[in-house]
């Protein structure tokens, strides 16, 4: 049996038409697949939990069509039979995932590639750990004015229109300008593989699995998922001018050449606030003081380029 969830709405509904093509390239075989679409934010989730626990031996394929968020959901519903092969067939507005260098980013090629029985590769999602609940993330986490700008942007009516124009990439960039005047920087303790350090006056703190975030940002270049180590992005002790030229430089990586931005390596990070604060791990937002971050040590496989 195989399995196909859709986020119908994703990418302005993008994720509907490439369903669509999908049925298209596969109508001799649809017999042997059972299709969801979701309903709303969280219900991708909801549906891996729910047909894992009950068809886990029997799924051949498991098929995702939508954004990173969709993908998040999905991969985060298969925790307890994360051994189910996963295809992630891009349709959202920002598609980091694929721009990390794990699957093709053209979605009827994909679909082409996965009518022949490709070759499975393995990939180690983090692991974050807010409150003694564990959640994967498959791009980025991260703590800082980040997250308030994916939090602003999420917000906002002017995605829609700019993702309809093709121009998803300027919503972060809107965002970043209406957050930047009122955010403040934070102290934030970091621990990278037991060892602990205090850092004052910090920006940002991100997390990463691959180089890209926030639809094409090269926020951590070098970065890959196939590195045992998670890049570690720390933005202190820099002017608010300096964070404008920053995020015009990230999509290129010239941001690291701007001083007061590091970059580290490790496998165990732990990220504390002293007040509650705004996190994202792949779009997603949520509030904390204190986050555990490591790789994990299940596989999930996925059909390689």
């Amino acid at each position: 049996m195989n399995v196909i969830i859709t986020n119908p709405v994703a990418g302005n509904g993008r994720g509907l038409k490439v369903y669509s093509k999908f049925k298209e390239l596969n109508k001799e075989n649809l017999v042997n697949f059972r299709s969801f679409s979701t309903k709303y934010p969280g219900h991708a989730e909801e549906i891996a939990r729910q047909i894992s626990q009950m068809h886990h031996e029997r799924i051949q394929m498991l098929y995702v069509i939508g954004g990173d968020g969709t993908f998040h959901e999905v991969l985060n519903g298969l925790q307890a039979h994360n051994k189910i092969p996963v295809s992630f067939i891009p349709a959202g507005s920002g598609n980091d995932f694929v721009r990390g260098g794990t699957l093709s980013s053209r979605p009827s090629k994909l679909i082409q590639q996965l009518k022949h029985h490709p070759r499975l590769s393995s990939f180690r999602p983090g692991v974050y750990v807010i409150n003694r609940n564990n959640r994967i993330f498959l791009n980025s986490l991260g703590i800082g004015i980040d997250a308030e700008v994916v939090t602003r942007a999420n917000q906002s009516h002017y995605k829609k229109i700019l993702n309809q124009l093709r121009l998803g990439f300027l919503t972060y960039a809107v965002a970043l300008i209406q957050v930047l005047f009122n955010f403040s920087p934070k102290t934030i303790t970091l621990t990278i593989d037991g060892k602990k350090s205090v850092h004052h006056q910090v920006w940002m703190v991100t997390v990463g699995n691959h180089a890209y975030m926030g639809g094409g940002m090269k926020l951590l270049p070098n970065s890959s998922h196939k590195d045992p180590y998670f890049t570690i992005l720390i933005v202190e002790n820099i002017s608010k001018w300096k964070i404008l030229g920053l995020f015009l430089t990230v999509f290129w990586g010239g941001h690291t050449r701007i001083k007061g931005v590091s970059l580290q390596k490790g496998q165990r990070i732990t990220i504390k606030v002293p007040e509650l604060v705004r996190f994202h791990a792949d779009g997603q937002e949520g509030t904390c003081s204190e986050v555990s971050i490591k790789k994990s040590t299940k596989t999930h496989m996925i059909p390689g380029k």
